[in-house]
């Protein structure tokens, strides 16, 4: 399949009901603020190799998984770059693009994939990958200054001509010493600009469509605090269900039933957190098939030292009013919905994040 990959033919441009495949220059040295990024899907990948590799690692099992990329990396050329660095993305494996230290024509093809990647299918870039991506951009800067010096000094050896890809020029604030310029640093700035431009489209969407960025941040903070203490996988998902679910609630039975997943959300957060304390409080846990899924828990936290008498009070009111909104009545705004889901979190950010100070001591 590598064999077949080349630079032509990976995406094309829909416009006036037409398909015009890209010239693999497309925006190349484009950058600023209003750079270049497809955000209407009119931009399309038609790379038959792309496509297959991604299929092809989708298919495999664990051991052909941790294969793929260290093998894909061996077999690049500068030809199937652009192919390689953007199946890379499309599995999530950032890091194995950023493992690549080079600064030879193969490399700055590599990046000029992972740009157009960027550029044409930014969805499939996470926001911790473009912070991956950003600071390795810094470290490209440097290696291509080194090397460039290093061939610099073929200059100085007779040699009155630059070597290929390499320019001088002074420095914006005064006119010496002299900066030396390549391929490589256009690549590094250029790439930085598309990763401010997909941040700031994806923040203006979060805008637009009444997500708050502050909870979001809050959510992805409760996030790491449940992974890294090791509460269940079907609780981390459910925050995401609830996320996807609040977006798309339009009727009075939609609403009602995300308000009933965030209650039961609080619900598992506060008994698993009671379960995580119990080997270092002394006393087990609350259990019992027929009890309560939340009040004895709550008391439990509360006994512990991890809440206080006014927090397990506010807490309790929060989920009768999650009950009642959720299970007996019809009619529950979404503007409530919203309140209630950040009041939740915030509560849970709260109390795990006492939990983890707690296990610390």
């Amino acid at each position: 399949m590598l064999s077949q990959a080349t630079p032509e033919r990976m995406y094309c441009h829909r416009a006036l009901n037409q398909d015009t495949i890209l010239d693999p220059k497309a925006y190349q040295n484009f950058t600023g603020p209003g750079t270049f990024v497809d955000t209407a899907g009119t931009v399309r990948l038609v790379s038959e190799p792309a496509e297959m590799l991604q299929r092809l690692y989708a298919a495999a099992g664990l051991e052909e998984r941790a294969a793929f990329a260290p093998t894909l990396i061996a077999n690049v050329t500068e030809v199937n770059a652009r192919v390689a660095a953007r199946t890379l993305i499309a599995i999530g494996d950032v890091a194995a693009l950023c493992g690549v230290r080079s600064t030879d024509r193969r490399s700055i093809e590599l990046w000029r994939g992972a740009i157009h990647a960027l550029r044409f299918e930014s969805t499939l870039v996470s926001d911790s990958d473009l912070d991956v991506l950003e600071h390795h951009s810094r470290l490209l800067d440097r290696w291509a200054s080194a090397d460039a010096y290093e061939r610099l000094k073929a200059r100085t050896a007779g040699d009155s001509r630059l070597p290929t890809g390499v320019g001088i020029r002074p420095t914006r604030d005064h006119p010496g010493p002299w900066e030396v310029r390549t391929d490589l640093h256009g690549i590094a700035g250029e790439l930085r600009s598309v990763i401010a431009r997909v941040r700031y489209l994806r923040l203006a969407h979060k805008l637009r469509t009444g997500q708050n960025p502050a909870l979001d941040a809050d959510r992805q903070v409760l996030l790491s605090r449940l992974h890294s203490l090791g509460f269940s996988n079907a609780l981390i998902s459910a925050c995401g269900e609830i996320e996807s679910r609040i977006s798309t609630a339009r009727t009075d039975i939609d609403v009602k039933s995300v308000m009933d997943l965030v209650r039961t959300f609080l619900e598992e957060v506060v008994e698993e957190a009671s379960r995580k304390i119990e080997h270092k409080v002394g006393s087990p846990a609350p259990s019992g098939a027929k009890m309560s899924h939340y009040t004895p828990y709550r008391q439990y936290l509360e006994n512990g030292g991890i809440i206080g008498p006014e927090e397990s009070e506010l807490l309790q009111k929060l989920y009768n009013f999650l009950s009642n909104q959720g299970a007996h009545r019809l009619g529950t705004a979404p503007e409530q919905l919203r309140v209630a889901y950040a009041t939740v979190i915030e509560w849970c950010m709260l109390v795990v994040g006492r939990i983890q100070a707690y296990l610390r001591v």
